[in-house]
């Protein structure tokens, strides 16, 4: 499709006999500009047109309005925000729009899917992303250690000295056991100096 044929259906969505609808999609359309949600803006677009064509058209079976919506979703391969934009807008639609149906019971099932993916979108955002994880840690590890002087003055002195046994290894070097070397004599003699001279055992 050439730049001008874009522009052009895009613009059709705008200019349409339903007044109410033009301004509406025209509103959406900016903030879908605004955003940058989508790589191509027509797509919410048309989407919101075909939602709202499904969930009119099925009204009286609710279930099936709702998922008929979601497979229209998948086509596009939507991701969770983009999704939940859909839904919220279409949902903004009918909660202000006139329609010849009673669309009471489509509008609250899609109220309640709404709520589950704005649930969905807030684990998300809670979960740090695996390559974060080291360094998360280390902030926080850095500021525990920060905090430390002042964690030891309100202990008592056998816990400060318990606490230090514990970090301790942390600090200094480990102590190795050492072993007898092979070759050496099992007995030496009490009048026999050792090799520098020093001591007599």
């Amino acid at each position: 499709m050439t730049k001008n044929k874009e522009i052009t259906a895009i613009q059709s969505y705008f200019t349409g006999e339903n007044e109410h609808w033009n301004k509406y999609s025209f509103e959406m359309f900016c903030e879908v500009v605004k955003e940058g949600l989508f790589t191509d803006p027509e797509i919410p677009l048309q989407l919101i047109n075909s939602t709202l064509i499904i969930l009119n058209d099925n009204h009286k079976t609710p279930v099936k309005a709702i998922h008929l919506f979601f497979l229209e979703q998948d086509k596009y391969k939507l991701n969770l925000e983009q999704s939940l934009f859909i839904a919220e807008k279409a949902h903004k639609y009918i909660r202000i729009s006139e329609f010849d149906q009673d669309l009471t019971e489509v509008k609250d099932l899609l109220q309640s899917h709404i709520e589950r993916m704005e649930s969905e979108q807030i684990k998300q955002k809670n979960i740090p992303l695996m390559g974060n994880i080291r360094g998360v840690l280390k902030e926080l590890v850095q500021n525990e250690i920060k905090e430390l002087p002042t964690l030891f003055e309100g202990l008592e002195p056998k816990q400060r000295i318990n606490v230090l046994c514990k970090l301790i290894p942390y600090v200094l070097p480990k102590v190795e056991t050492i072993h007898a070397q092979t070759g050496e004599p099992d007995h030496v003699d009490e009048n026999t100096n050792n090799e520098n001279g020093i001591f007599s055992w």
